[in-house]
């Protein structure tokens, strides 16, 4: 349950092993997909991102917090709330997350505030949290 749904995980034996092939299987087919498929040039600030991602489960996501938090954090300041905003998009094309949108029942259309966002795979999301969903 902590790790996923992935098959080959069960080839895996023990906890570190099946983190590592979580880790590796990250960095080889989802990062260098979204990548060169983008044209990213900030990776660090990708990587940030999707681990912020994991650790604001089940919160609303602003972009613009995100943005400047990397600023002040990591001394960045060419990142824009857009960029955060595109590159989740990205995340969200390659499958790696899913937007999760408020919905008003009774006026029957979304609410424009703030989205959430969930990893696909609950592995993915202990990966970086050490915390099962």
């Amino acid at each position: 349950m902590m790790f996923g749904g992935l098959p080959q995980l069960l080839t895996q034996i023990g906890d570190d092993k099946k983190s590592d092939f979580l880790r590796r299987l990250y960095r080889t087919v989802y990062l260098r997909d979204l990548y060169e498929r983008n044209d990213i040039t900030l990776k660090p600030e990708f990587e940030e991102l999707s681990k912020t991602v994991a650790s604001s489960i089940g919160a609303p996501v602003n972009a613009l917090n995100i943005a400047n938090t990397f600023k002040s954090v990591s001394n960045v300041q060419n990142i824009t709330d857009k960029t955060v905003s595109v590159y989740l998009e990205y995340m969200q094309n390659a499958f790696l997350i899913e937007k999760s949108e408020r919905y008003d029942i009774k006026g029957r259309k979304y609410i424009g505030s703030l989205s959430k966002y969930y990893y696909q795979d609950i592995g993915l999301h202990y990966l970086w949290t050490g915390v099962p969903r």
